[in-house]
């Protein structure tokens, strides 16, 4: 049974696919599987419409996703306020 692939490896697979480098997806794909061509090419084609994502990590919840959300979006206002006061004080004579 071919291996499946991780958030790393997926993340890398939908780069590939989004940037228009096919190819190169599916056979990533494949070194990293074992699968062969045509269960690659499905895959790569699944993962770029996002009708395939990887199972979250068996020691990671719902609770930890959640968690892991709203740590990213207090740090992106925490820099959004830091630009928006940066930008503030050059308009300051």
């Amino acid at each position: 049974m071919p291996a499946a692939l991780n958030q790393a490896e997926y993340e890398e697979i939908l780069h590939l696919t989004l940037t228009n480098r096919k190819v190169q997806a599916i056979m990533r794909i494949r070194e990293l599987t074992g699968m062969g061509l045509v269960r690659a090419r499905k895959l790569a084609e699944a993962i770029e419409t996002g009708r395939w994502t990887p199972a979250p990590d068996p020691g990671r919840g719902f609770a930890d996703l959640v968690r892991e959300l709203l740590e990213r979006e207090a740090e992106e206002s925490r820099m959004a306020e830091d630009e928006a006061r940066c930008t503030g004080s050059l308009d300051q004579p």
